[in-house]
């Protein structure tokens, strides 16, 4: 058994609050290091799954509302360093809900427990959970991606400033990087990928196809906007660059991986009058 492993069944599910669930709670390792984005200071993020009668009396013994969607099991901090060089986190959820949340492709979700790594797993509800995921299906597949295409059309229109006069530094900031997480997620779709939680978007992008090509201009936009200083005037040149990089240089791009992968080019040209039935229509 790894130390990760010996350090949960001997210690962390040997806790007061766990030791009579051991053999009801499957552990994972989540987050970074699951997905080796970590460093060596890197905490463990760890996930426990468990069927209803088990998490219902968690629930009841730990003091926490029946309607929370996970719970947070307190864990000694220094203990864990001790052992694994670093600190612990760990929170147990009811496998139903998860299973929910994968019946309607929920995206960030499906990135954390698809990228999971079983550790202790007796009743093998985590194996079962990431095989119940085989990918999107096409149609929904499609329709995220038109969603993420539209919200990044729908940014340039009603987020960017175009007049360096108006000072409005927070407009270019906030949507040149939101633009970027935009394409960030579409570059993981592409490649039929869940796309993560917002701190490890622009590194899950970097392993995608379309997203190793598009990660150099990020980064040079990214690069002009921490350089802003609160001066749109005097940088307007530099970020009229970062605006011409985002929305032609890496849209150019974008959209042929969109039409290789089968979107029409005639839906691209007339993108801008559908907006309001994918951006506001039912979520999928």
């Amino acid at each position: 058994m790894t130390l990760l492993g010996q350090y949960i069944d001997q210690t962390l599910l040997r806790r007061p609050a766990l030791e009579r669930f051991r053999d009801c709670i499957a552990v994972a390792l989540a987050g970074s290091r699951a997905v080796e984005y970590h460093t060596s200071v890197s905490d463990y993020d760890l996930l426990g799954l468990c069927d209803s009668p088990t998490y219902a009396r968690l629930v009841r013994d730990t003091g926490n509302d029946p309607s929370v969607a996970g719970i947070d099991i307190p864990v000694d901090k220094e203990e864990a360093k001790a052992i694994l060089g670093a600190e612990v986190d760990f929170a147990v959820y009811e496998a139903n809900r998860i299973r929910r949340a994968f019946d309607e492709l929920n995206d960030t979700v499906l990135w954390i427990w698809t990228n999971a790594r079983p550790v202790v797993d007796p009743v093998r509800a985590l194996s079962e959970l990431q095989a119940s995921f085989r990918g999107y299906p096409q149609n929904v597949l499609e329709q995220k991606l038109k969603q993420h295409y539209l919200r990044d059309f729908h940014l340039s229109v009603h987020g960017l400033t175009y007049h360096p006069e108006s000072g409005n530094v927070f407009a270019v900031l906030n949507t040149l990087t939101n633009k970027i997480g935009e394409y960030c997620k579409m570059c993981c779709l592409l490649d039929g990928k869940p796309f993560p939680y917002e701190k490890w978007l622009l590194r899950a992008c970097a392993d995608t196809r379309l997203g190793a090509r598009l990660l150099p201009i990020f980064e040079k936009v990214l690069a002009i906007l921490s350089g802003l200083h609160n001066d749109l005037v005097g940088q307007w040149p530099q970020v009229r660059r970062a605006i011409d990089m985002i929305d032609t240089d890496a849209a150019d791009a974008l959209e042929d991986a969109l039409v290789s992968w089968g979107i029409a080019r005639t839906w691209l040209d007339r993108s801008y009058h559908d907006r309001h039935g994918v951006l506001f229509g039912p979520p999928q």
